[in-house]
């Protein structure tokens, strides 16, 4: 487990997307540009001190860093949110200024002001990067609070008990977010297996109430059905019979993959029965036709070990209902999902390997077919 969250692929964007789809961004860059600034400010103050070095260079290295620090603090609150680009060059910004500021600042910014600054960081990078950048920051920041013991202890000719000390506090400066990381890493993949189909991969039914919204943003803004396409397996209890229940599940994989090729990359596949998916996608009027016929013909393979067609109901609903105010998205899903299944009824009365098309049932929801 600890090998798979060490190589678990950094998503920087779907990092910030989801504090975005809950309108937290805004907080957050308030919250990140007010503690950059806070560490900017305490250095300055620091700077008035009469402990404060006398010497120009340090001055200057002093001025530096606050000046970059207001400047994070105005990137973080006056511009949108930093690429992942960007982000790292704050994180190596702030990182080496803290650590430089803080040996040449020792009498006066004592080795408690580098802990909590670094500690600051610790927590950004839990939430918005990877194992391995907090791994790399975490060595930086125990190298930091090492170099800042021996300076108290040796060069300073200070108390070598209050340097180690602060040595172990650096130590669970290391251990300490790597854990937090670890753990919400594991309960995000936990939530993620929740609405996620075990044997295929696909959403299941909770998957695609989360993700609907997902779909359905950057299509508001121009005329487009979601369309709802149930696949239910034609005589699926024969083939589990026949061929028995893990060839059946060999199926349902395969069908699985199947659909996914079939249809547009930003669609949501998902399995919500035993043998029966359903297809959610943003399509332009009509387009549903060729869509529905290219899933029929991709699963229907003739020269398949344990060959399956598949009925397909069909509904669909103008994108502009769900912009309405009140619209709750999960439950008119579900109810598009319903009236798609009674489609699919109709096609597997007919025999099965069909397509059959019903309109939304309320008046309401008018489709632009």
């Amino acid at each position: 487990m600890v090998r798979e969250w060490w190589h678990t692929p950094t998503d920087y964007e779907a990092q910030v997307e989801y504090f975005a789809k809950r309108s937290l961004t805004g907080l957050i860059q308030f919250l990140v540009g007010l503690g950059v600034g806070m560490v900017g400010l305490i250095v300055m103050i620091s700077q008035w001190s009469g402990d404060a070095p006398a010497g120009t260079a340090v001055r200057v290295v002093s001025i530096v860093f606050i000046t970059a620090m207001y400047v994070w603090s105005w990137v973080w609150w006056l511009r949108p949110w930093p690429s992942y680009r960007l982000s790292h060059a704050f994180l190596i910004n702030v990182d080496v200024g803290v650590t430089v500021v803080t040996l040449l600042n020792q009498k006066v910014l004592s080795g408690m002001f580098g802990l909590s600054a670094l500690l600051l960081v610790s927590f950004y990078i839990i939430f918005f990067d990877g194992p391995k950048a907090l791994a790399v920051h975490s060595f930086w920041a125990v190298s930091s609070i090492a170099a800042m013991s021996v300076e108290i202890a040796i060069i300073g000719g200070g108390d070598p008990v209050l340097a180690f000390v602060k040595l172990l506090s650096g130590g669970a400066l290391a251990v300490a977010p790597i854990a937090a990381h670890f753990g919400i890493w594991a309960l995000r993949n936990e939530a993620n297996e929740a609405s996620n189909d075990p044997l295929t991969g696909l959403l299941n039914r909770r998957g695609l109430n989360l993700h609907i919204d997902d779909l359905l943003r950057g299509h508001r803004k121009r005329a487009a059905d979601v369309v709802v396409i149930v696949i239910d397996l034609d005589r699926f209890k024969i083939v589990n019979d026949r061929f028995g229940h893990s060839v059946g599940d060999e199926v349902l994989v395969r069908c699985a993959r199947r659909l996914e090729s079939a249809v547009h990359g930003g669609a949501l596949v998902a399995r919500v029965g035993g043998e029966e998916f359903v297809v959610v996608d943003v399509l332009q009027p009509g387009d549903w036709v060729a869509v529905a016929d290219r899933i029929r013909v991709a699963l229907c393979g003739r020269d398949d070990h344990a060959p399956i067609t598949a009925s397909i109901g069909i509904t669909a609903a103008a994108i502009t209902h769900f912009a309405e105010s009140g619209c709750d998205h999960a439950e008119l899903l579900g109810d598009l999902v319903t009236r798609a299944d009674e489609a699919m009824f109709v096609a597997k009365r007919g025999g099965g390997n069909a397509v059959s098309y019903l309109p939304p049932i309320s008046d309401a929801v008018r489709t632009s077919r």
